[in-house]
């Protein structure tokens, strides 16, 4: 994961535009709140498919990131998923990431 990548899930962080958590993510995906959403390699296999399940049914992009670098992106360890919601370093990010 770049530097940029990095810089920016941190800005978010500091911004409140991440919710993070798996359960708060599915949340933001319910509520139409989320751009982006961001999974761990690491994360339970029914979590993640859950996951991907409803961003897809809600046309939200959703990314899986190497193991350990999401946690270390926005300073909280061991987190699994996260939903950036709406605005400018959600599309940045969306463009960014493979």
């Amino acid at each position: 994961m770049s530097a940029q990548i990095r810089g920016l899930l941190g800005f978010a962080m500091r911004s409140g535009k991440v919710c993070v958590g798996a359960s708060k993510a599915l949340e933001q995906v319910e509520r139409q709140k989320a751009a982006l959403v961001l999974l761990d390699e690491g994360a339970a296999p029914n979590t993640r498919d859950k996951l991907i399940h409803r961003c897809q049914g809600a046309q939200v992009p959703c990314r899986v990131l190497p193991e350990g670098l999401l946690g270390q992106a926005i300073g909280r360890p061991h987190t699994v998923a996260v939903a950036l919601l709406h605005g400018d370093i959600a599309r940045k990010l969306t463009q960014e990431l493979p």
